[in-house]
């Protein structure tokens, strides 16, 4: 068993200076105690940095790395090659853990599963527009839901033994839905196991609410999921991806001519 910390928990920040001590707080306020707690900050102009230091100077599980990145996932990536625990968490530096008991029940949990990825809700702050206020998003996902909307990050750990072997990491292509990639990239080669209990507060004011429009993942998500479980059944791609999605295959020619006679069928038939 490893002598190092279960649970790296990952923040990046830039100008966090406003929300940063809630969220530090929600998480050295855990029953449960063995973190690695790593800030990724992208070197803010305002009080972030020493907000960070005034919980770090009382608790050595912070660390701290202050450098020039590509935006958040381009942090989260160096989290992830930063990190010390057996299982990687990303929080939001405007989000915050749900309660001071969380963890302690994710630690029991993940203690003992042979999962590669373990996530369960999130309770959401504000109107997401995929989410009103105060809802609990979003329960157990199959892979036809994941195609169709993501897992919120916040409420998702995952091994990094498994992360670092599939060589996994957030495609910084994608503006705001790298994750969702990210998510979909696990989903194709390891097992979820699902937690029905809230992990975090997510505050839906931050670009993945406001931009998710402007990202062109949706347009490539069945594309990118053949590529990444190398399905090359046409019979078993119709078992799991969506209705909503199935208009993606057309751009697959060696799908497409399967796509006009089940159309056919479907005429003669009804």
């Amino acid at each position: 068993m490893s002598s190092g910390p279960l649970i790296s928990i990952i923040v990046p920040s830039f100008n966090s200076g406003h929300c940063i001590g809630n969220c530090l707080s929600s998480i050295t306020s855990q029953t449960y105690t063995n973190l690695d707690i790593l800030i990724i900050d992208a070197l803010s102009t305002d009080d972030t940095l020493q907000i960070i230091q005034s919980y770090s100077k009382d608790d050595i599980r912070i660390r701290v790395v202050s450098e020039k990145d590509n935006g958040t996932y381009d942090a989260m990536n160096k989290g992830i090659k930063r990190a010390k625990g057996e299982w990687i968490y990303f929080l939001g530096s405007d989000d915050e853990l749900y309660n001071p008991e969380v963890l302690q029940q994710v630690a029991n949990f993940i203690s003992g599963t042979k999962a590669d990825v373990v996530y369960g809700n999130v309770l959401v702050d504000g109107n997401a527009g995929w989410a009103a206020d105060g809802d609990i998003y979003d329960g157990s996902f199959d892979i036809k839901k994941l195609l169709l909307k993501n897992i919120c990050h916040q409420s998702i750990f995952y091994r990094k033994q498994f992360v670092e072997e599939h060589n996994i990491s957030f495609d910084q292509n994608y503006r705001v839905c790298a994750d969702w990639d990210f998510n979909v990239k696990c989903w194709a080669q390891g097992r979820f196991e699902f937690i029905p209990q809230v992990i975090a507060r997510f505050n839906a004011g931050g670009a993945s609410t406001k931009e998710v429009i402007d990202d062109e993942f949706g347009n490539e998500i069945v594309e990118k999921f053949i590529a990444y479980s190398n399905i090359r059944s046409y019979k078993k791609l119709k078992q799991v991806i969506p209705s909503e999605r199935m208009y993606q295959l057309r751009k697959f020619k060696k799908y497409s001519w399967r796509m006009r006679i089940d159309s056919l069928a479907k005429r003669f038939l009804s």
